[in-house]
C-alpha cells in the first residue's frame, strides 16, 4: 500500500532476523508543532493508510506520532508495523 513503509528485504544473521525497510527519516511529531503543516496531503495519506490497515484486520495499541513517518518528499507513511495487533 503506498502510505505503508515498505519492508525491501528481509535477511537472517547467526545474531537475528532483520528487516531493511524504505528510508523514511522523519517522524511526524515536530511536523506537527508547524503552523503550516501537516497538509491537507498529508492528513488524507495518513487517513488512507490508517483505513487500509483497519480494513486488513489490523490495529494499533497505541497509534501516535511516531507511529507517522515522512519522506523527504513529504510522502507520509505508517510504520511500526511490528506493534500492530
Amino acid at each position: 500500500h503506498p502510505n505503508i513503509v515498505t519492508a525491501l528485504k528481509a535477511f537472517t544473521t547467526n545474531s537475528g532476523f532483520y528487516i531493511v525497510l524504505e528510508h523514511m527519516p522523519l517522524f511526524f511529531e515536530p511536523i506537527v508543532r508547524s503552523p503550516a503543516y501537516p497538509d491537507a496531503r498529508q492528513l488524507a495519506q495518513i487517513i488512507t493508510g490508517v483505513t487500509y490497515l483497519v480494513v486488513k484486520g489490523f490495529e494499533y495499541g497505541s497509534f501516535t506520532c511516531s507511529n507517522i513517518l515522512l519522506n523527504t518528499d513529504g510522502d507520509v507513511k505508517i510504520g511500526r508495523q511490528d506493534v500492530l495487533i
